[in-house]
């Protein structure tokens, strides 16, 4: 469809190295686009399928948002920006979000670096009217035990969807979410007791599994093209009818 047709585009996935970035990825490349993506690691060639990682025809370069220094001294290899995507997040298990220096990190990281991306680059998407989907995550709807940081920055990501939203359009930049649900991604192994976590809430969503990084993908290219013109501060839920559930 030419509606989902990319070509000649410009697009950054920041977190686009792993997981459902480098899926949202490699699906703006096979739709046309030229993709950048930024990752933590020094260069390419440090990620491998093992990462859930795929980086063939990406551009990369490193960015770390735990420096909040990094992104202004970053030299983008692009000059033009049509669509952006906020994909980075940082957690931390067995309730170590309880201690205050964790907590304000996982905030700054998944919160206070999401709008200094969305600000470094709105000078760029201002001149092509582009786009910016921030990936979000159910956790904004329903508390995760243990991570009162992460609950607490991806509920506030949602107000912050909407504020840029209603400040952005007035440059003609679209801003929106995605919420996506239990999907199996670099950060979610980090946890020790992943695979039996997921299958336990797997055997209890009404689609009966875990979404592959790649089924994401769609509804972030829906968000970034003219079929979503009219879309504006929106959190799109994609979570296999987890939000079903009570």
């Amino acid at each position: 469809m030419a509606l989902l047709d990319f070509t000649d585009q410009q697009v950054l996935v920041v977190g686009g190295s792993t997981g459902i970035g480098n899926a949202i990825a490699q699906a703006f490349r096979g739709q046309g686009a030229a993709v950048h993506v930024t990752g933590t690691r020094h260069a390419a060639q440090d990620y491998s399928p093992a990462d859930i990682s795929d980086l063939v025809g990406l551009g990369y370069s490193q960015l770390d948002l735990s420096d909040a220094t990094a992104l202004k001294r970053w030299h983008t290899p692009f000059g033009s920006l049509d669509i952006l995507i906020l994909c980075h997040a940082f957690t931390r298990w067995d309730h170590e979000e309880y201690r205050a220096d964790t907590f304000r990190k996982v905030v700054e990281i998944n919160l206070n670096s999401v709008f200094d991306c969305a600000e470094h680059f709105r000078p760029l998407l201002r001149e092509s009217r582009g786009s910016i989907t921030i990936v979000n995550s159910v956790a904004a709807f329903r508390t995760l035990p243990g991570q009162p940081a992460y609950t607490a920055s991806k509920s506030a990501l949602l107000g912050l969807i909407r504020a840029l939203a209603m400040e952005y359009i007035r440059e003609g930049i679209r801003v929106n979410g995605l919420a996506p649900g239990l999907v199996e991604t670099k950060m979610g192994r980090g946890h020790e007791n992943f695979a039996e976590m997921s299958k336990k809430v797997s055997r209890r969503l009404p689609i009966g599994r875990m979404a592959e990084p790649r089924e994401m993908s769609g509804a972030v290219l829906f968000l970034s093209s003219p079929l979503a013109s009219y879309v504006l501060g929106q959190t799109l839920i994609v979570d296999g009818g987890m939000m079903l559930l009570s």
